[in-house]
């Protein structure tokens, strides 16, 4: 009976064991799911915004726009004019929207040619431009607008540009200078960056227009409303505040046709910031391990010299680029590129012995002579005085 109770006790404790660790897998099976899938909808939904966001870009060329080169202040306000007018008769049309260019702007924007950067101001409690938002790098051009302030009256995502590139999200300023990015090859395709022009950036690089990087571009594309003032001016002075950009000319193929600053989801930049670290991190751990060089020791004052084994062919790598000479008792000299004189005799090789040994020999054969010069003297005088 005690026997028929111990066996259901123990199979009522592996039956909860079996539950328990079942409950176990399913919970953390569940929780596994729920977060890969979280990931994915988070990075589906992203590209789907990006997604919709290309389906309802427009794209306009730069002939529609009117060209400003050699056009005065003067010429380029009235011209500006014209386009707000024909921005506010569009939007009046629309019934859904209200005019945008009679109310105060949240934002002022400032260029400066002369330090090839961009200040964005918004107002304070005064009403007054005065609080510095953003400061963006920048690169103008020949026709670029020196002088004036104008509104802005147009965006467009897509721009048709001399030379058959596009520039992406473009912001019009007068005629057919505009914010815009660097320009693609491709419409559409965020890879054909013309990367040896985005190097350029801080520099006056563009016919006009002021070049911008993706994400600087983009800002004030989806911020800045249309009848915002641009003002322009130059003080070269100001060179200082200026974004640094990164230099990509010299990147890995897969990464260089990319905007770094581009949001775009499939932006391999994205990924390579991580890897670029841990390369870093691994050459520093490389740069510190110690350097395994053999030098050869000076011989010491008893007269041990190097032996054969310590030199490789007969040079030595010095590791300074020239000859380095090393005393061994009387200045033997040992050169990079050059090869060790060697005595060989029966197969030994022997080196020249220093000098100083040479000089003791050298007397001790002088006082050996002088010795055997005075006892041969003695025994001449031991014979004429025994004849």
């Amino acid at each position: 009976m005690q026997e028929l109770k111990q066996r259901k006790f123990t199979n009522k404790m592996k039956w909860s064991l079996f539950v328990a660790v079942f409950i176990l897998v399913l919970t953390g099976s569940t929780a596994a799911y729920m977060v890969i899938n979280y990931q994915t909808t988070k990075q589906a939904s992203a590209q789907e915004q990006y997604e919709n966001t290309v389906k309802q870009e427009n794209t306009v060329s730069m002939e529609e726009l009117e060209n400003v080169e050699n056009k005065t202040e003067e010429e380029l306000k009235e011209l500006n004019e014209e386009e707000l007018k024909k921005t506010e008769e569009k939007e009046s049309q629309n019934k859904n929207n209200t005019s945008t260019t009679t109310s105060k702007k949240k934002y002022y924007i400032k260029v400066n040619y002369g330090a090839q950067l961009i200040d964005v101001y918004t107002y304070d409690s005064n009403g007054k431009y005065t609080k510095l938002v953003k400061t963006f790098i920048c690169s103008t051009g020949t026709a670029t607008p020196t002088s004036g302030i104008y509104k802005i009256p147009a965006k467009v995502t897509w721009l048709h540009m001399f030379g058959d590139v596009y520039g992406h999200y473009c912001t019009q300023i007068v005629g057919n200078i505009l914010f815009h990015s660097v320009p693609y090859l491709v419409k559409g395709d965020p890879s054909t960056l013309e990367y040896w022009e985005y190097d350029k950036l801080g520099t006056k690089a563009s016919m006009g227009c002021i070049r911008m990087t993706t994400a600087d571009a983009l800002w004030i594309f989806n911020n800045v409303s249309v009848g915002t003032s641009v003002e322009f001016y130059s003080d070269s002075s100001q060179s200082y505040r200026r974004p640094k950009a990164q230099k990509i000319s010299n990147a890995p193929a897969k990464l260089r046709g990319w905007d770094p600053t581009d949001p775009n989801p499939k932006n391999p930049w994205k990924t390579y910031q991580v890897e670029d670290d841990k390369k870093e991190d691994d050459d520093k751990k490389e740069e510190q391990k110690p350097e395994d060089t053999t030098k050869p020791q000076n011989p010491s004052s008893g007269g041990n010299t190097q032996t054969p084994e310590e030199i490789t062919g007969g040079n030595e790598e010095t590791g300074t680029g020239g000859n380095e000479e090393i005393n061994m008792g009387a200045n033997e000299e040992t050169t990079t590129g050059g090869n060790e004189q060697e005595n060989t005799q029966e197969g030994n090789t022997q080196e020249k012995p220093p000098e100083n040994e040479e000089d003791n020999q050298e007397s001790q054969d002088n006082q050996d002579n002088q010795n055997n010069q005075n006892s041969q003297d003695n025994q001449e005088e031991t014979n004429i005085k025994e004849n």
